[in-house]
């Protein structure tokens, strides 16, 4: 679905029609506003999740998966799992990190299998794009998770599990057991997934050009006709026809080279980093933050500080594996070493003396960004 006023409004129509007064919405605490006002509007509770924090950069990253399952079991101890109705999580973070989005379906399926999955990758509608990125989007995991869930190899699986999770009466293991194992779905839950998209910030459309993509095994049922009512809310019926051109310009545009496009992207935010890195001078002031730096040891299994920089392959077994990975194409810099703040840097010498423009700084980091938006990469 094309939207043309921004991925803000997406939120609000795929809440509108997903949620009603007083189900319960599992949301990181750090989310864009619009879900806050979208939970408000529709009379949702939110139950807010915590992101762990990077307090030596002064931003946060993203929930870790134990976080969000304790949630739900909290709700199921207290007889109330029945009230929970969706899960929404940004993906990837305006930092750069990325979720194992499947992985995160498929567990919290295993406690509520009738979930929906509101993704918010209004800063990851490139990824689709290139073979290793792609399989951390909502589209490509539900479709996968979807496939497994039909195997007889997955069935098998999740009845031996059963009995480690629950007693010959029915009664579930403790909640240490819950979060020990790498839960399984049953056979029978529901896919519901959707994202939304900012198609004017990581692909190519006028400003407030957005998309929302759908991936609902009970869309006929259950969203079609809410959703269409909650589009026609939230939209117009006089919307601007040169946005939902450009909209289907970029769509063609990433159909026929959107690989191309995205591997050129990460070959410059590559190239940055290593100068950064390498350069005698700059690197005296300035530090590259990796994988390292922004997700903890426990959530990363791939010891490789930047995947990258080792080729595809390497990359591939990170973005398969490890809970969290770092988007690529994102560059955050620490530059506590040149005595200025975030702000001061981006303003008194990257904007006004070089004419250089960042999206966001730190108390000690400024984030640099590679993105297609054209048919040449350029740094936003």
């Amino acid at each position: 679905f094309f939207v043309t006023n921004g991925t803000s409004t997406a939120n609000k129509i795929v809440h509108q029609a997903l949620t009603s007064p007083n189900e319960v919405v599992l949301v990181d605490r750090n989310c864009h506003k619009s879900h806050h006002h979208a939970i408000m509007l529709t009379g949702a509770r939110p139950a807010y999740l915590e992101a762990y924090p990077l307090n030596d950069f002064a931003f946060y990253g993203a929930v870790p998966l134990d976080r969000i399952k304790q949630l739900l079991l909290d709700y199921r101890a207290a007889g109330r799992l029945d009230e929970v109705r969706m899960v929404t999580l940004t993906n990837c973070t305006f930092d750069g990190i990325v979720y194992d989005v499947e992985r995160v379906m498929a567990e919290c399926l295993a406690i509520k299998p009738d979930l929906v999955f509101l993704w918010d990758e209004a800063w990851f509608a490139f990824a689709a794009f290139h073979p290793v990125t792609r399989r951390r989007t909502a589209m490509a995991a539900a479709k996968r998770l979807e496939e497994r869930l039909k195997t007889s190899a997955h069935e098998a699986a999740w009845r031996e599990q059963q009995e480690i999770l629950f007693a010959a009466d029915g009664t579930p293991a403790s909640d240490e057991v819950w979060l020990r194992e790498r839960l399984l779905p049953s056979p029978e839950a529901r896919l519901r997934v959707y994202a939304t998209q900012s198609t004017h910030k990581t692909l190519t459309s006028l400003r407030q050009g957005s998309m929302i993509h759908v991936y609902d095994q009970d869309w006929m049922r259950e969203a079609e006709d809410p959703f269409h009512e909650a589009y026609m809310t939230h939209t117009t019926t006089s919307p601007n026809y040169q946005i939902l051109t450009s909209l289907d310009l970029g769509r063609r545009q990433v159909e026929l080279e959107g690989f191309e496009l995205v591997q050129r992207q990460l070959d410059l935010a590559t190239s940055l980093s290593q100068v950064i890195s390498r350069h005698p001078l700059l690197r005296r002031t300035l530090r590259v933050l990796t994988a390292h730096d922004l997700i903890p040891a426990d959530h990363r299994e791939l010891g490789r500080p930047m995947p990258l920089r080792d080729g595809l392959a390497t990359m591939w077994r990170a973005w398969s594996n490890d809970e969290f990975v770092v988007d690529p194409s994102r560059i955050t810099i620490e530059i506590t070493r040149t005595g200025v703040d975030g702000d001061t840097f981006k303003h008194d010498y990257l904007m006004d003396r070089y004419g250089v423009q960042v999206n966001k700084t730190s108390r000690n980091t400024v984030l640099f960004m590679t993105n297609i938006g054209t048919s040449r990469s350029a740094i936003a």
